[in-house]
């Protein structure tokens, strides 16, 4: 090749270099949709119901069965296979004497697994420095936890309650088909020795100069369980509100 042609072809060499460097590519690209996330809190719910009791009913299949514990007059539950009463009253009641009582919490549809408590009022009352309630009769997996919730909440003084835990894990609504969604605090109740036809010295607030018992009070309480390593935690614990007008959410029965 002479040197004119070599000149030639270099020269049309970097012509093309140069159209190449200052020409336009046509890049491969492609476009997705947006992904769009939605956040929405969950819930936790709660109710607190038991049975209604009687002392007689029309159908034999209402009168308790499966507990090992001789009921008294009180040992009828009416409502079936449900809880709908947010009270019972118990009459003519005498010492020693077992009744039926099945407070439980119903989980609502949708619940997030949560932690369940119970606090019993009045638990501890005396007449004559007898106590009134004998024994309670609680099913399986509640635990008390009264001590840890006094120091989780800070309280040093005395109090009239105590405080339960369901202590089997969290629990959430299952919508499994024959499910309860149920958890039953106790279900029996033992009067105390000292029950009788006469009012404790000065107490003028007493009808007909019978003695005058205290109510058995029952509140629950729901917390959620994300966020926490178990029913015993301390910050769990903390969360606990039993003012019915707080949150969590509670409910109260008597």
């Amino acid at each position: 090749m002479n040197k004119k042609k070599v000149a030639t072809v270099l020269g049309s060499v970097g012509l093309i270099a140069a159209i190449g460097i200052g020409g336009t590519f046509a890049y491969l690209t492609d476009t997705t949709e947006k992904v769009s996330n939605t956040f929405t809190v969950g819930d936790v719910g709660i109710d607190l119901k038991e049975s209604t009791v009687s002392t007689s009913s029309t159908k034999e299949e209402d009168k308790v069965q499966g507990l090992d514990i001789p009921l008294g007059k009180y040992q009828y539950d009416t409502d079936g296979d449900e809880w709908t009463a947010t009270e019972n009253l118990y009459e003519g009641l005498c010492a020693n004497e077992w009744v039926y009582k099945d407070p439980t919490i119903k989980i609502e549809s949708g619940s997030q697994p949560a932690f369940l408590y119970a606090k019993i009022d009045n638990v501890n009352a005396k007449i004559d420095n007898v106590k009134v309630f004998k024994n309670i009769n609680f099913t399986d997996k509640w635990v008390n936890i009264t001590d840890q919730y006094k120091q989780a909440k800070g309280i040093t003084d005395d109090i009239t309650y105590e405080v339960y835990a369901y202590s089997d894990g969290a629990v959430s609504y299952d919508s499994t088909e024959g499910a309860t969604n149920a958890y039953t605090i106790f279900n029996a109740v033992q009067m105390g020795e000292n029950l009788s036809n006469r009012a404790p010295a000065g107490d003028t607030s007493a009808v007909e100069g019978k003695t005058k018992i205290p109510t058995l009070d029952i509140t629950a309480c729901a917390v959620q369980a994300t966020g926490f390593s178990g029913y015993n935690d301390v910050n769990a614990i903390k969360e606990i509100k039993f003012d019915v007008s707080s949150t969590p959410e509670e409910q109260q029965v008597e």
